[in-house]
């Protein structure tokens, strides 16, 4: 018998669909637009063009062969990853090229051939077979710099030059770091100025990290008084500290890049120190402020909370000094 309370128009109304009101299907319109906003926020700027970059490789690797890239199967990236290896590149940036491989396929919900156990393999083998050490760039020392600074031309370009190495060098900045400085970033405090890094290499999360570079003993080495100096030339008030000149020496709307700071740092070590510039980079500004802070026996915490190494195998691998072959024996009791 059916039962009497599952009839009536109270039942048909209570299994009839939930129609939502147009103000909630706003809301949800544009908490849409809110997620793809912060999903997009997820990585940095230049991790975003770092994948891209990679990815553009591996599509015109597939190009060339007949392959296709998204969606790639296994197969096609474990080759591909042989390919790097036979090509000389960096454990590093084979890791790399897998990841932004990977993060493509995942963004349009494929498969992802980078897990796969087949891919999985070849890269464990690409780790065994040539290691998982990186080239490390030779450290640039302060009496490095002094030569670099002294051959300087007091030109816009030889001023923006000198703010790039003296602030790499005493702050520690990455070359992404510098890259992407702005003025707003920058205020004057007792002593030296402040700057604030939004976002980094080890702040993927945005929590900002606060610098202190600290007056020079000497004026001509003074890494506050180079900024000033350029910027004043410049004549940059607001936005990208250090762009690009073009010939005729006039000041671009364009910021430089990693790359392009790598390779200023190149050009001076070659011109100036005549040395062989392929081992060295901009890391050699942070290597030489922690080769140069652990010979003048500043410990390893103080020298990571100034570098922001969050890692201590990461910033050992920073330190380029002999201080380890030093006889210790007899200080051991030995």
């Amino acid at each position: 018998m059916d039962d009497p309370h599952l009839q009536g128009p109270e039942h048909e109304l209570e299994l009839a669909p939930h129609v939502p009101p147009m103000a909630e299907v706003a809301t949800l319109d544009r908490l849409i637009a809110s997620a793809k906003t912060l999903a997009h926020a997820a990585r940095s700027p230049a991790t975003k063009r770092a994948y891209q970059s990679d990815l553009l490789l591996f599509r015109d690797w597939c190009a060339v062969h007949g392959l296709t890239a998204v969606p790639a199967t296994p197969q096609t990236v474990a080759l591909y990853a042989a390919a790097l290896l036979e090509q000389g590149r960096a454990v590093a940036t084979i890791r790399r090229r897998m990841i932004a491989i990977g993060v493509a396929h995942k963004q349009q919900q494929l498969p992802v051939p980078t897990e796969h156990e087949m891919v999985r393999d070849v890269l464990k083998g690409i780790r065994r077979t040539a290691g998982v050490e990186q080239v490390k760039k030779e450290p640039l020392r302060g009496e490095d710099l002094k030569v670099m600074l002294a051959a300087m031309p007091a030109t816009l370009r030889g001023l923006r030059d000198r703010a790039i190495l003296l602030l790499g060098y005493t702050a520690a900045l990455r070359r992404s770091e510098l890259a992407s400085l702005r003025i707003e970033w920058i205020k004057s405090v007792t002593g030296g100025l402040e700057i604030l890094l939004p976002t980094s290499k080890t702040d993927q999360d945005g929590a900002g990290t606060r610098i202190v570079v600290e007056m020079g003993q000497d004026a001509e080495t003074c890494p506050v008084r180079a900024l000033k100096l350029y910027t004043e030339a410049a004549k940059i008030k607001s936005g990208a500290i250090f762009r690009g000149i073009d010939r005729y020496g006039s000041i671009s709307p364009y910021t430089l890049t990693g790359r392009s700071i790598a390779l200023i740092v190149q050009q001076h070590v070659s011109d100036t120190l005549q040395r062989d510039a392929s081992q060295y980079g901009a890391h050699s500004l942070r290597a030489g402020f922690a080769t140069v802070l652990d010979e003048q026996g500043v410990g390893l915490t103080q020298i990571m909370q100034r570098g922001r190494w969050k890692s201590e195998r990461v910033a050992r691998g920073y330190i380029r000094s002999d201080a380890w072959r030093t006889v210790i024996g007899e200080k051991l009791g030995l």
